[in-house]
């Protein structure tokens, strides 16, 4: 669960296609319902998985970009293979401020209690740096409830020079999580964006 923190952050750059919604719930195939506002389009994972040439153009415009040049090449390599698998979700909004959530499955138990808070947190700053070619800052990480589900929320640097993303680390299953990434391509829009990215989480419900 830790080693995958980095995966789903830099895919902001030009996937397209899905469809666009006005304020609507929407059941993943994941096995949530989560509600997102107006203006937001879905790329479910059979979208990701039915059109390859938007994955390989959105893989090629980050490596043009250098904007994966911090990731670790088994990372990337991860999240090639989970892309091309349909073992991702996109939803994106192009209207500032623009940014996307992208959504996977991964193993793993979410923090109970306090104390196990705090140790999952201090070993989470500690593998995001090992896997980071510079430190990584941890600005927040804490446990929450959201939906009807417990979630470890964090926010980070990520790879990218002066950027963050904000995480939800959702428990699915007694040994499966729900990965919630939201990253924009303005640092100066993260704040609006951390705000928004929280409203959506709190309709999470886990079926």
């Amino acid at each position: 669960m830790k080693r995958t923190a980095f995966l789903s952050v830099f895919l902001f750059f030009c996937l397209c296609g899905g469809y666009a919604i006005a304020d609507v719930t929407y059941q993943s195939e994941f096995g949530f319902t989560i509600t997102l506002p107006p203006g937001w389009t879905i790329m479910s994972r059979s979208d990701v998985k039915d059109k390859p040439d938007i994955t390989r153009a959105a893989l090629a415009v980050a490596e043009k970009n250098n904007t994966i040049k911090n990731l670790p090449l088994e990372l990337y390599n991860k999240l090639k293979e989970k892309l091309t698998g349909g073992e991702m979700e996109y939803y994106y909004r192009v209207e500032a401020p623009a940014f996307n959530i992208s959504v996977y499955q991964d193993v793993g138990t979410i923090a109970q209690t306090k104390d196990d808070e705090q140790a999952a947190c201090d070993s989470l700053s500690e593998e995001l740096g090992k896997l980071s070619s510079k430190p990584v800052n941890l600005f927040e990480c804490r446990f929450e409830e959201k939906g009807n589900a417990a979630a470890l929320y964090l926010v980070a640097d990520a790879y990218r020079e002066d950027q963050k993303y904000v995480q939800y680390l959702v428990q699915k299953s007694p040994n499966k999580v729900l990965l919630f990434t939201g990253s924009c391509d303005r640092n100066e829009d993260f704040e609006k964006v951390k705000a928004e990215f929280d409203r959506i989480i709190k309709s999470l419900q886990i079926l």
